[in-house]
């Protein structure tokens, strides 16, 4: 039993001078009241230099939501798929080389146009290494290369809201169909992507210039399409939200088939989450389940995480005190900051745990 309730405890040890007495401590113990001195390491009293010293243990169990940490699970990480964004650049290449754009439509047309090609033409070096890739890859991998040779040149957010509306629908339709291992793992792939090879580190910096204003999900998607590593557009909070553009209608499609007739507003179920890092600050993107929102799907960079039974918003890196939740709003076409809750810590310290009065 006890060392269950260890870990989620916190034991503050506080000196209280001249006989004071503090009426939150739960264990007192008074080193003047010692009969034999002898059988004690160091004299407590003459080592404060007091004669009236109280040695004071405070003792108090973290709330339980505190245990939300052991609560979630990995379900994918691309971080550990390398050979995904190799495929990525090769097939983007192929359709840049070979298929005009509107050639064929739908994923599974476009898969079918790439495996007949690369038997027509395998001299190609670049057709050569596809081969390799696509005999080593499962079809959903490669329909999400497809899929994002497709979404990196569209040129304004209509174009996004459509691509994603009806592809997603074909996923379904092709057996791909569960949000958090077919679904969501497509927009973590792009994040991932972006932070690899078209992060802008200068706009990390508040004192840069670029460290101004908003970089859109076009600029972002559209720097992907250029292959090149030397175009830097957006960081966490650019990507991250580019991540929320795409799973709205992404979300929509999904909570229509699963839930036929619903009619649940996407936006209320999917938000940014921001907090203080060590170093700086984090963004990542969240959806809920909307017929249990204590249940929720956290995407960060290339990771998926599935959060189950969580009472109340937590990130589970316990840095800072507070969380920022964002939401997007339509009208506006904009995703604003909308409520501040406390983090675990922060709801732990209001508690004044340091006090010893």
């Amino acid at each position: 039993m006890i060392k269950k309730v260890i870990p989620y405890s916190l034991i503050i040890v506080s000196f209280s001078l001249f006989g004071g007495v503090n009426a939150q401590s739960e264990l007192k113990f008074d080193y003047n009241q010692v009969d034999d001195t002898s059988k004690v390491k160091f004299n407590l009293g003459q080592f404060l230099n007091f004669n009236d010293t109280l040695f004071n243990i405070k003792f108090r169990t973290l709330p339980n939501s505190a245990l939300n940490y052991k609560r979630f699970t990995l379900v994918s990480d691309h971080n550990e798929n390398l050979i995904q964004y190799k495929i990525n650049s090769s097939i983007q290449q192929y359709f840049d080389e070979f298929i005009a754009p509107g050639t064929y439509s739908g994923l599974n047309n476009q898969y079918e146009a790439i495996l007949t090609g690369l038997q027509q033409t395998k001299s190609s070096d670049l057709n050569g290494e596809l081969i390799e890739y696509v005999n080593s890859l499962q079809k959903k991998e490669i329909f999400y290369s497809v899929w994002r040779a497709n979404v990196v040149h569209i040129q304004n957010e209509e174009e996004l809201i459509n691509n994603i509306t009806e592809t997603t629908q074909e996923m379904i339709n092709q057996g791909f169909n569960n949000l958090s291992e077919d679904l969501l793992p497509f927009i973590t792939m792009l994040m991932l992507e972006q932070k690899k090879y078209h992060y802008d580190n200068e706009r990390v910096i508040s004192t840069k210039p670029g460290a101004k204003g908003i970089i859109n999900s076009v600029q972002i998607l559209n720097a992907l399409a250029t292959l090149d590593k030397e175009i830097n557009e957006g960081v966490c909070r650019d990507v991250h939200d580019m991540g929320l553009r795409i799973l709205r209608p992404m979300y929509r499609v999904y909570l229509d088939e699963v839930y036929p007739d619903n009619n649940y507003n996407v936006d209320d179920y999917i938000f940014l989450q921001a907090w203080v890092t060590p170093s700086s600050q984090h963004i990542t993107l969240v959806v809920l389940d909307p017929e249990n929102t204590r249940d929720y799907y956290e995407l960060d960079w290339g990771r998926v995480f599935n959060k189950k039974d969580q009472e109340g918003v937590e990130i589970g890196k316990m840095v800072g005190t507070t969380i920022r939740l964002w939401q997007y709003n339509p009208e506006k076409n904009i995703t604003g900051a909308f409520n501040m809750v406390k983090s675990q810590w922060g709801i732990f310290l209001d508690n004044n745990p340091m006090s010893f009065s």
